[in-house]
């Protein structure tokens, strides 16, 4: 059980990178800021789902609002595992603040959450 709540909360990272990475290339476009008509002009229209992950990836995953991030994830997973006392301890285990920044905090770890976001965006454009 433990591994799939990782999973699930390693893909909930992932699709808030994806957002966040969206909201701040719109942030820094400057065809938004002069409000340009031409849509050649908006960086947020131009760059494609990969591109805003390049260019705006590390800063999205540092930016993230953490704790709603993991709110919404532990709603999600109590939705799933209603009363259940592993999982109950599991979840107080994943929101410790120092658990996190020791086992997930790291590089590989940051790593492996920018490629998982790619797929997501890759796997959107098979779907949409």
């Amino acid at each position: 059980m433990m591994c799939m709540m990782e999973i699930a909360l390693h893909f909930s990272y992932a699709q808030a990178v994806v957002e966040n990475a969206n909201c701040i290339a719109t942030r820094r476009c400057y065809g938004c800021e002069i409000d340009n008509p031409s849509q050649r002009e908006h960086s947020c229209i131009m760059l494609s789902g990969e591109e805003r992950l390049d260019y705006y990836g590390d800063e999205a995953l540092e930016s993230l609002d953490e704790e709603e991030l993991l709110t919404q994830w532990r709603a999600s997973v109590q939705t799933v595992y209603k009363d259940n006392v592993t999982v109950n301890k599991l979840l107080q285990t994943f929101l410790n603040k120092d658990w996190r920044e020791t086992m997930m905090k790291t590089n590989s770890w940051k790593h492996k959450i920018i490629v998982t976001a790619h797929r997501l965006i890759k796997l959107e454009h098979r779907f949409c």
